[in-house]
């Protein structure tokens, strides 16, 4: 009777774990059934590295999928702040773990803010935002030539380019101390000058014209300083002229011309003229700047803007193609030059841009009036 007691109770207890048993292997296998939750991912941005004037690199690493598949990530940037992959955007595939990413097209000497993203069915996340600042454009930027003037003996003016070394004319004479080291004396009377020929450019409506210059005689009707002229066609013009000359009242004038034998004073010659006049006999700092329709002119660092441009607005690009740069007399004349024309006195540190310089070019080239030379490390 006993035994049937005992044995009774081991078929209840044994009942009962089955039950247990049953009810622990439906809960587990139920576990297992129910789908992961999917979360954003985590992703951290990297910092900038090798930035240009137009580029930059930056990444980022994805420590955590969010138990999804990244579908895509990168790097997003714009100019104000909270980046999000609407803007300018990288895309670098899918994945987790370390990326890297180029910035391009960027704009020079602008602030950028930067986030890398990660994105999964959940969503997008995005990393912490960094910043940084693209590089200014120097005064090389965009140089056509460049003569220090610096020059003791020879015949030979040096382009610090290599581009287009200027032939001496006439004799001028190389003269110590100029503005900065040495410089080249025209004379007083005489017809001295520098040129090349044969002369090339790109098809620009953006010039610059830089120079320091010491007049000592002021009787001519126009006193030239430099230029640079061609017979070749533009696109919506004809022959090609930028320069810079002092008029009869030694006001600075800076001068785009762009028709083939035109006559000044038309709609296709653009000009400004200075309010203020050069004084004789010590050095000043002239710059005129051609700008896509508009003309600045610059004395001693200061942007003169007394008078208005004539004929504003003219956009027509100009191409020199065997054409000539000159500094110190007048461009060619129906096949001759004018002797009225001539720059009477001594020039230093003269150079040419196809671009337009800003103030902040302006400002360093007269650095509060002790100059600034090639490579301008000022």
């Amino acid at each position: 009777m006993k035994n049937h007691i005992i044995s009774k109770s081991l078929i209840v207890l044994l009942k009962n774990f089955s039950v247990l048993a049953i009810v622990l292997l439906l809960t587990i296998t139920c576990g297992d059934d129910e789908p992961l939750v999917i979360q954003l991912p985590s992703v951290t941005t990297s910092a900038m590295s090798d930035i240009t004037k137009t580029t930059a690199i930056s990444g980022g690493v994805i420590s955590d999928d969010g138990n999804g598949n990244i579908e895509a990530r990168g790097v997003c940037w714009n100019t104000t702040g909270n980046p999000q992959t609407t803007d300018d955007k990288t895309n670098e595939g899918t994945g987790t773990g370390n990326f890297s990413s180029t910035l391009t097209g960027l704009e020079v000497n602008t602030t950028y803010f930067v986030r890398a993203y990660a994105t999964n069915s959940a969503g997008t996340a995005y990393g912490q935002e960094v910043s940084f600042t693209t590089n200014d454009i120097g005064l090389i930027d965009g140089l056509i030539s460049y003569w220090k003037l610096d020059e003791t003996t020879g015949s030979v003016a040096t382009d610090e380019t290599g581009n287009a070394s200027l032939n001496l004319i006439n004799n001028p004479t190389w003269f110590s101390p100029g503005k900065i080291g040495n410089g080249i004396d025209f004379g007083t009377s005489s017809t001295k000058h520098l040129e090349k020929t044969g002369v090339n450019s790109s098809n620009k409506n953006t010039h610059s014209l830089s120079a320091w210059i010491y007049l000592e005689n002021d009787e001519a009707d126009i006193k030239y300083i430099m230029g640079m002229n061609s017979g070749a066609f533009a696109i919506n013009a004809g022959a090609a002229e930028v320069k810079i000359f002092l008029d009869n009242t030694n006001k600075l004038v800076a001068m785009y011309h762009v028709i083939n034998g035109g006559i000044h004073n038309t709609p296709d010659v653009m000009q400004r003229t200075s309010g203020a006049s050069i004084s004789l006999n010590t050095w000043v700092h002239v710059a005129g700047v051609i700008n896509n329709g508009d003309i600045q002119l610059y004395i001693n660092g200061v942007n003169d803007t007394v008078n208005p441009v004539q004929n504003g607005g003219l956009t027509a690009t100009i191409q020199i193609a065997g054409g000539r740069i000159t500094v110190g007399n007048a461009r060619l004349y129906n096949g001759s030059y004018i002797t009225t024309r001539w720059f009477r006195g001594k020039m230093d540190e003269a150079g040419l841009w196809d671009r337009a310089l800003r103030q902040k070019d302006i400002t360093s080239l007269y650095n509060s009036g002790s100059g600034n030379q090639y490579p301008f490390v000022k």
